[in-house]
């Protein structure tokens, strides 16, 4: 056995990508026959508890106490848990690099001063100091995005302490399919209003001969039904690691447009041709729009662009699994 324990911090109860991933770790480490524990956190005033979704994933989890700090276990902390990292000194340490920018909002407490009008000589300084010297002393470094390992390059993080864990979507949409569905499409256009909506509304104020459809409050079944229908999902969003939505909406059936901001730039992260990547929306307006005509006539034969992009996310789930098994089980 290569750790004793491995215990993984996670937000409770909060059901977003990035928290899935977290479950799903656990999940195939376990599945291994190691022990992998859940830890979980305060999120804001929610209740510490598991969230129906993820009962597929885990029964039980412990907290931060529990974890015993020893050398034989390993903690592994989302890059926006860092702070839990200073209460060990034997135990492993490791990041898992899921959001680059998430992880930049917190270091430098920018989301804090646009919500609060903070000074920044007072509050820049020390948790920026802070969390670059943490991630300088963690073991390891695992990168979702290659966009998140050119970061860690970047900031000086030795190419041998990092190491490629991805993810994968949930199994339900690879075992639905999309066949049934295909030659019955609509002119729906879908997004996420989490994710560059400005950017994203004022296409659809110059492009509004189509439906547009934004995912939210909505059931996994529902999302699944919306993105059956309709023939493209746009993203103009940050990317700050590789993102669901944008991989559910192709394996559905879906033609893909994005930004080419964070990991949309990567080709590794998401393997579609660069006439559907856009690098300044308000400047290429007729062009997005062209391209977005195209899709809603000729569906059929541009759904074809996207095959390849298809079979890459068919692939994660192997992908992860085998990174698993060398990273915490051999």
């Amino acid at each position: 056995m290569k750790y004793t324990n491995i215990y993984v911090i996670c937000p409770g109860y909060i059901a977003t990508g990035g928290p899935e991933l977290l479950h799903q770790l656990v999940y195939q480490i376990n599945k291994y026959g190691q022990n992998a524990h859940m830890v979980y956190v305060q999120h804001g005033n929610l209740e510490i508890k598991i969230n129906p979704r993820y009962l597929e994933y885990i029964t039980d989890f412990i907290y931060v106490k529990d974890i015993v700090d020893d050398g034989k276990n390993l903690l592994i902390v989302p890059e926006t848990k860092i702070e839990y990292l200073k209460h060990f000194k034997k135990i492993k340490t490791a990041i898992w690099w899921l959001s680059v920018d998430f992880y930049l909002v917190l270091a430098t407490f920018n989301g804090m001063y646009k919500k609060y009008g903070l000074v920044r000589t007072i509050f820049h300084t020390p948790r920026t100091i802070y969390y670059k010297k943490q991630i300088k002393k963690v073991d390891m470094h695992f990168y979702q995005s290659f966009y998140a390992k050119n970061f860690l390059l970047n900031k000086g993080i030795r190419e041998k302490n990092t190491f490629y864990l991805s993810d994968y979507i949930n199994d339900i949409y690879l075992e639905e399919g999309t066949e049934t569905v295909d030659g019955n499409r609509k002119n729906i256009i879908v997004y996420n209003p989490k994710k560059g909506i400005k950017v994203t509304k004022f296409i659809e104020e110059n492009i509004n001969e189509y439906r547009w459809i934004p995912i939210e409050n909505m059931t996994m079944e529902k999302i699944m039904e919306i993105l059956r229908e309709a023939k493209l999902y746009v993203d103009f969003g940050n990317h700050p690691g590789k993102d669901r939505l944008p991989r559910e909406a192709a394996i559905s059936g879906c033609c893909v447009i994005t930004s080419k901001n964070g990991s949309a730039a990567y080709y590794q992260d998401l393997p579609i041709l660069n006439k559907y990547k856009f690098t300044n929306a308000y400047m290429e307006l007729d062009d997005i729009k062209s391209c977005i005509n195209d899709i809603m006539v000729n569906f059929d034969i541009l759904t074809g662009d996207f095959e390849g992009y298809r079979n890459f996310i068919k692939s994660e789930k192997q992908i992860f699994d085998k990174a698993v098994l060398e990273y915490f089980c051999r």
